[in-house]
């Protein structure tokens, strides 16, 4: 409710918007098509590499819904410090800049380029888990001050 509601930050509820849907894909992609094709692959060995692209473009959208988290974090975390919660605000917006560098990269050169992939995971659930502490806050002081 609070995001079509919503009077500010409106790149912020997009990212959230979007992250989902992207999630929404990457679940659906790995549900509906790894199966197969593992299947496939497991009775023709040259199958195979179709299965690893698709295992990759899976990774790759929950790469991309994850920096869109990040996004949402960091647009979030400098609302809140705005607000005077400097800490959480600072951390929130520090952890969705990493987030979004990390998975940036991955999407970018593939979950085994250069950095490994569960730094950039790892970093998107954090900044999801303190995005969404800063939402529940933010929530918190604007009705207080409607009151």
């Amino acid at each position: 409710a609070a995001m079509v509601q919503a009077k500010h930050h409106h790149v912020g509820w997009a990212a959230v918007a979007f992250s989902a849907v992207l999630n929404v894909v990457q679940v659906s992609v790995g549900l509906t098509m790894f199966g197969p094709f593992r299947e496939a692959a497991s009775q023709n060995e040259s199958l195979g590499v179709l299965a690893g692209a698709v295992v990759a473009l899976s990774f790759m959208i929950y790469f991309a819904a994850k920096l869109l988290l990040g996004l949402a974090a960091l647009i979030f975390g400098l609302a809140s410090m705005n607000a005077g919660d400097k800490k959480l605000g600072g951390v929130t917006a520090l952890v969705g800049v990493i987030a979004m560098l990390a998975n940036g990269i991955l999407v970018m050169f593939g979950r085994d380029g250069f950095l490994p992939s569960p730094v950039a995971g790892g970093s998107g659930v954090l900044a999801t888990l303190l995005l969404a502490v800063c939402l529940i806050s933010l929530a918190r002081k604007d009705s207080v001050s409607l009151k």
